[in-house]
């Protein structure tokens, strides 16, 4: 019964560890907002989000604001000059289209953008980036040619929605069980470790076998993230099926990163264990012989 009941306590302390390190590695990327914001340029610089991206500014907001400032050029224009609408309407649509678009792709992205980005997503609510503050931001940084006399044309409240609870409800919720996991998990990991150490007959066996357990965790962990894609994405739009691919692969790679640190980390108490109980056996088989000692030699004296 002992050895059933540490037996059960290693394995649900294992358990615990890989928990625990996953939900450290989501409120590293989600809770953290200097984590966020880094996982965020990594995910604006791959070339399925700024396409997707520059597909929602254009729908959103450039053709409304090429509209609106092709109807009032129309409008100072000279009736003679009245064809030269649509090339007007085409230039400002091109110059803006293309400012926007390199904007989250670039390092002027302001870090205030991200950060609220970030806090949305904790909160639960939908993600929105207000251009109007990216382009101003980007624009005092570093002016983006004629573009920058195209930003009175943005609304100050005009932004893009990045990804919103029905689009990804698995993700959210995910996040959400995960940033108040960690303490809880490790809490129990602690508890749990200690109550088996206490009642096993053999600690040394029983941190190893612990370590080992939490290696093959890890390993199923590294399988299950690319299988869990599908799943993941399952509830997507498909016009921004390949952005929220990209998003999963730069996340997926981050925690195989994080959970591979974890594996070493417990294959080397494993093996440390392991060569501390050989040697603890070496020095067991040796000791009779070394507490008897050689064999004592009698010197007798010669008889006469």
């Amino acid at each position: 019964m002992r050895r059933f009941v540490v037996s059960l306590l290693t394995v649900i302390s294992a358990v615990c560890l890989v928990l625990t390190s996953t939900a450290l590695w989501a409120h590293r990327y989600v809770a953290d907002t200097e984590g966020f914001v880094s996982g965020a340029r990594m995910v604006l610089a791959e070339p399925a989000v700024r396409a997707w991206v520059g597909s929602r500014v254009r729908d959103t907001v450039v053709n409304p604001v090429v509209r609106h400032a092709g109807e009032g050029a129309a409008a100072l224009l000279p009736p003679e000059l009245q064809s030269f609408r649509p090339a007007i309407e085409g230039g400002v649509r091109s110059m803006l289209g293309e400012g926007v678009r390199s904007v989250p792709a670039s390092d002027a992205f302001p870090t205030a953008a991200l950060a609220s980005a970030q806090a949305q997503l904790a909160s639960g609510r939908p993600v929105t980036l207000s251009l109007a503050q990216v382009m101003s931001a980007a624009s005092a940084q570093n002016p983006i040619g004629p573009v920058a006399h195209l930003l009175d044309l943005l609304p100050d409240d005009i932004g893009v929605v990045v990804l919103t609870p029905q689009d990804a409800p698995q993700l959210y919720t995910a996040f959400e069980v995960l940033q108040v996991l960690w303490l809880w998990t490790g809490l129990l990991m602690i508890a749990t470790l200690a109550g088996a150490l206490v009642l096993s007959r053999r600690p040394l066996c029983t941190v190893r076998t612990w370590a080992v357990t939490a290696s093959v965790l890890a390993v199923l962990v590294l399988i299950a993230l690319p299988m869990a894609r599908a799943s993941v994405l399952a509830h997507v739009e498909p016009a921004g099926l390949g952005a929220a691919g990209a998003v999963y692969g730069v996340l997926a790679g981050n925690l195989r990163t994080w959970t591979l640190w974890l594996f070493a980390g417990a294959t080397v108490v494993a093996v440390a264990t392991l060569r501390t109980a050989s040697r603890h056996a070496r020095w067991r088989a040796h000791a009779p012989d070394a507490g008897s000692g050689p064999p004592s030699t009698v010197i007798t004296p010669p008889t006469v």
